[in-house]
């Protein structure tokens, strides 16, 4: 017997399908971000297909979400190595001014031009 119930997979590739006329109206700069997305819930189908949702659409924008979400943490995450990467560099830098400083008064701790 065939199986009488199409794959998650499959009724995404459908849903997605659906979209076309919306796809075929973006920019062309555009139709690829709306290629990405569709990519991001097709990476995530194994996780929609256990969800066993009536709704595919439903499914697939949750595993954008998710997706988004993902993205969200991870550039998050960048940005809080990338402080404290400034703030160190930061620190060095002042540090490195104040030893310069110092060496100078002590070269010409009486010199009246400067």
């Amino acid at each position: 017997m065939g199986r009488t119930v199409p794959s998650y997979r499959m009724s995404l590739e459908k849903e997605i399908q659906s979209w076309k006329q919306f796809h075929d109206f973006l920019r062309i700069d555009e139709r690829m971000i709306f290629d990405d997305l569709m990519n991001l819930a097709r990476e995530r189908a194994s996780a929609a297909g256990a969800a066993t949702r009536l709704s595919i659409t439903e499914a697939m924008f949750m595993t954008l979400l998710f997706q988004h979400h993902r993205i969200i943490r991870q550039l998050q995450k960048m940005l809080e190595k990338s402080d404290h990467s400034i703030e160190e560099q930061t620190s060095r830098i002042r540090k490195r001014g104040l030893e310069i400083m110092a060496f100078l008064e002590r070269l010409e701790p009486s010199c009246e031009v400067c």
